[in-house]
């Protein structure tokens, strides 16, 4: 296939306008309030760890906000609609490939394929269903005999 793979080390928040105003706006707020120009305390005084924390949860709540106003992203919305919810994968290639993939909403299920014009029909070739990840893993009687067959373990989400 003459394909040519490179793997790229891209800094957090690096080179992305809105993270990189997002940032800079926390580490202003933090600042002000641990030198007082902000009042956010009846105590008196506020650590600059203190500042930190409360500014990130300012930016949490305002990302937040944003994940849940926004109009794109809904299927993934719908799978982690919690800002800052930490995904674990396997460290097995192929099954964190497929969990990727489901989360982005862009597996090679034919309900997948058939949104993006690559398939003719949304439905599965059991005939019970439109073949989505929904279907295949819990529902689809040919996931399950495969995976039966080849005695491997079934994994449901």
């Amino acid at each position: 296939m003459n394909i040519r793979v490179l793997l790229v080390k891209i800094q957090s928040h690096s080179d992305i306008l809105g993270n990189e105003i997002a940032d800079k706006e926390t580490k202003l707020v933090a600042r002000q309030m641990s030198e007082r120009k902000i009042a956010v305390t009846d105590k008196g005084s506020l650590s600059i760890g203190e500042a930190y924390r409360m500014s990130s949860d300012i930016a949490d709540k305002s990302w937040q906000l944003y994940w849940d106003n926004e109009p794109t992203g809904r299927y993934t919305y719908n799978l982690i609609p919690t800002v800052g919810t930490k995904v674990t994968f396997s460290k097995v290639r192929h099954v964190d490939i497929a969990y990727c993939r489901m989360l982005l909403h862009d597996t090679m299920l034919m309900k997948d394929s058939f949104r993006s014009g690559t398939s003719d029909t949304p439905l599965c070739h059991c005939g019970k269903a439109e073949e989505c990840v929904e279907h295949f893993l819990p529902h689809c009687v040919n996931y399950i005999c495969a995976a039966i067959m080849a005695n491997k373990d079934i994994y449901i989400m």
